[in-house]
C-alpha cells in the first residue's frame, strides 16, 4: 500500500525480476549476519472435489511412467482417433486410454496434477489454493466448464407452527478465464450461434490457442504443468529462489524518514552489490543514528551449483509412434482344414 492510499497488487515473479528501489549499502549500521536456510522445493495444489476433476496421481510424472511417457495430444473437437491408445485433449485438458480389442475409450483423468517435483532430500513450502479447479467438456457440442457443485445458492426454509428450519449450502469458489463470444463449428460443419466462452484452459475448442479480439494470445492456463501452467508462468522464479537462495541477512541500518515513506517492498533494495527482499523492519521514532532499524533482508542471488533444467523440468509427452492392429489366424486355417479334408 502505497502512501496515496492504493493498494498496488504485483506478481511474486515480477517483484524477484524487478530493479532494485535503492541501494542500502550506505545505510549500513553494522556488518550483516547471514543466517543460511536450508533448501526448499514448491509443491502446488488445489481442489479437485468437482465431478472429473481429480487427476488420477500426485504428480504428472507419476501418470506419465506406467505408459512409458507415451500420450498423444490431438487437437480439434473431433472424437479420440481409433488408433490413439493414450490420448490428451488440450481444448477439455482431458486424459483418455482406448481399449485396444474393442475400440472404445474411457476418461483416466484431468489434468490438474500437483506440482511436485519430488527432489530427494529438499523440504517442501506447499501452496495449497482454496478454489476449486473446473474442468472442461463438450456438452450438446458446446466447449463448457463444469463449474457448478449443487445449486449455486440453496437456500431453503420450511415453515411449520411455531418452528423454522432452514438449509444452507455453500459452493466452493471457482476460476475460470471469461474469453468472451465465440463461434464453432460442430457436426457436420453446423454453424452454431455466438455464446460467451470460458475455459480453466487458454485452448478455443478445436484445441488453438485462444486470441482474444485485441489480438492477444492466451498462453496461461489454470493447470500447474506445462509450458502455459502455473509453475512455469508464474513459480519458477520463486522455486529457484527457495532452491539456492533466500538466505536471511540481519543487518542494522540507518535509513531517513523520507526513504522510509518512499520504500517499495515488492521491489529489490542492493546490499553490497547484491539484490535483496525487504523481510521486516523494526524502528523507532524519531530516527536518530545511535538507534538504528532493525532490518532483515532475503537474497536473491542464485549460490551455485544448480540445474533448473532439471530441478523445473516440464515432462513432455511423446506422440504414439506405432499402432496396435489385432488380428487372428483361427479362421483362415479353418478355412484351409476344411477345403483340405474336401478335397481327400
Amino acid at each position: 500500500v502505497n502512501a496515496g492510499r492504493k493498494a498496488v497488487i504485483r506478481l511474486l515473479k515480477d517483484s524477484i525480476g524487478a530493479t532494485a528501489s535503492a541501494d542500502w549499502t550506505p545505510l549500513k549500521a553494522s556488518e550483516p549476519e547471514i543466517n543460511y536456510t536450508p533448501a526448499k522445493q514448491l509443491k502446488l495444489s488445489a481442489g479437485t472435489s468437482f465431478k472429473e476433476a481429480e487427476p488420477a496421481a500426485d504428480s504428472f510424472e507419476k501418470f506419465l511412467k506406467p505408459y512409458g511417457g507415451i500420450i498423444t495430444e490431438f487437437t480439434g473437437d473431433r472424437d479420440v482417433p481409433d488408433e490413439l491408445y493414450i490420448t490428451y485433449q488440450p481444448s477439455t485438458g482431458r486424459y483418455y486410454k482406448r481399449d485396444i480389442v474393442n475400440k472404445k475409450k474411457k476418461w483416466i483423468s484431468s489434468d490438474f496434477f500437483p506440482w511436485d517435483k519430488a527432489t530427494p532430500g529438499v523440504e517442501y513450502l506447499e501452496i495449497t489454493g482454496k478454489d476449486e479447479c473446473v474442468p472442461m467438456a463438450f456438452k450438446t457440442g458446446l466447449l463448457t466448464p463444469g463449474y457448478l457443485a449443487g445449486a449455486v445458492n440453496i437456500n431453503t426454509t420450511l415453515r411449520g407452527v411455531a418452528k423454522e428450519q432452514g438449509e444452507k449450502k455453500r459452493t466452493p469458489l471457482a476460476f475460470c478465464f471469461a474469453m468472451g463470444k465465440t463461434n464453432q463449428i460442430i457436426g457436420a460443419g453446423a454453424l452454431v450461434e455466438e455464446y460467451y466462452f470460458g475455459s480453466s484452459l487458454c485452448r478455443g475448442p478445436k484445441g488453438e490457442y485462444f486470441q482474444d479480439p485485441g489480438g492477444n494470445v492466451y498462453r496461461y492456463s489454470l493447470v500447474f504443468r506445462g509450458e502455459d501452467g502455473a509453475f512455469n508462468r508464474f513459480f519458477k522464479e520463486y522455486d529457484a529462489v527457495l532452491r539456492h537462495a533466500d538466505h536471511v541477512y540481519a543487518v542494522q541500518m540507518n535509513p531517513d524518514k523520507a526513504g522510509l515513506l518512499k520504500l517499495d517492498t515488492s521491489r529489490p533494495v542492493m546490499l553490497h552489490g547484491q539484490r535483496m527482499m525487504v523481510e521486516s523492519l523494526k524502528y523507532a521514532l524519531p530516527l536518530r543514528k545511535g538507534r538504528p532499524c532493525q532490518v532483515k533482508l532475503r537474497s536473491l542471488k542464485l549460490l551455485q551449483p544448480y540445474d533448473l533444467d532439471k530441478e523445473q523440468e516440464l515432462v513432455p509427452m511423446t506422440p504414439q509412434q506405432a499402432t496396435w492392429k489385432v488380428f487372428t489366424y483361427f479362421d483362415r486355417d479353418m478355412e484351409l482344414r476344411v477345403q483340405e479334408l474336401r478335397e481327400q
